[in-house]
């Protein structure tokens, strides 16, 4: 004949029951938790991988692909903006043009192969002999540019002459050789002063004064001075 159970037998079964539902909630929010451990990692793995494509993108689009400097569309943003700031404060600012002398016969005597790695060579270069605030950029095949902020036409020609002398100095090694190269430069100044100066402006003057150095015999530096050479 079954015995009536007593009030803490019932009390007990109450409590195992909860601590059975609570073993059980427990066991539920470690699976949640480590599901959304896991979508959190998933999610910042995700992040990671958008932030390296955003990057690569952005380096594409402001990049020389071969020597890692800045494209010509990147540099015109990065001067106008510098040209806005010597405006302002009424600076100068300077702009140095250079191309590397007969480098078509660099091409037609040892290869692409070589000419590209005296293009990085020059350009390692003239990293090393500028500015961290001086702006270098490849304005197309073996030509370059560089904008030199609150820097005058005569500290430029200084800065040009060393970066003359230091590439007339490269010993590139390529395959079928050693190269050594020469380089003739272009200057020209931004005067903060006067309002009717632009980027074209100053670009055509150095171009202009390269010209002149290409005329003149090559490798060596010329200053846009209005009509007349320096």
């Amino acid at each position: 004949m079954p015995t009536n159970r007593s009030e803490d037998e019932f009390l007990f079964d109450e409590l195992s029951n909860i601590n059975n539902m609570l073993v059980n909630a427990q066991r539920d929010l470690q699976k949640k938790t480590y599901e959304l451990e896991e979508l959190n990692k998933k999610l910042e793995k995700e992040i990671s991988q958008r932030k390296l494509i955003e990057e690569k993108l952005r380096k594409l689009s402001t990049q020389d692909p071969l020597t890692k400097i800045y494209n010509l569309r990147h540099f015109r943003e990065l001067s106008e903006t510098e040209i806005k700031r010597t405006r302002r404060f009424k600076k100068t600012a300077a702009f140095i043009m250079l191309d590397i002398d007969h480098f078509k016969k660099v091409n037609d005597s040892h290869g692409h192969a070589a000419g590209d790695k005296v293009l990085i060579e020059v350009v390692n270069n003239c990293l090393n002999n500028i500015r961290e605030v001086d702006v270098l950029a490849r304005y197309g095949g073996e030509e370059f540019i560089i904008m030199l902020p609150e820097t005058d036409k005569w500290q430029a020609g200084a800065t040009a002459e060393r970066l003359r002398e230091t590439i007339a100095n490269l010993e590139i090694r390529v395959d079928s050789g050693t190269i050594q190269v020469s380089s003739s430069f272009g200057i020209s100044e931004l005067n903060g002063g006067d309002e009717e100066q632009t980027l074209e402006t100053c670009l055509k003057q150095a171009d202009k004064a390269l010209y002149q150095s290409k005329e003149a015999g090559r490798n060596r530096v010329t200053i846009w001075d209005g009509e007349d050479q320096i």
